[in-house]
């Protein structure tokens, strides 16, 4: 997340790559209303849009802690953006 702070894309896509299947699935889960389609396309939306914040607040988040995170730190701060919580 450091390096994803400083605007490495290369490292926003490691995350991405790590993250994103269970990134999506507990966005889909978020979602109970609707049929499968109606509920699939609502949650590739509000994935994007979720990471689109990680992309954004990821300076502010190491601002706020002041200095880098654990891997598992990391993990749960993507993962909680999914569901619209804000951890750490």
């Amino acid at each position: 997340m450091t390096a994803v702070a400083r605007g490495d894309r290369t490292a926003f896509g490691r995350v991405y790559d790590l993250l994103s299947g269970p990134f999506y699935r507990l966005v889909l889960l978020g979602l109970r209303a609707g049929d499968r389609a109606g509920r699939e396309a609502v949650a590739e939306q509000a994935a994007l849009d979720a990471w689109t914040g990680v992309w954004r607040d990821a300076p502010q988040l190491l601002r706020r802690r002041g200095g880098a995170l654990t891997s598992a730190e990391a993990a749960a701060w993507v993962l909680a953006r999914a569901t619209g919580s804000s951890a750490a």
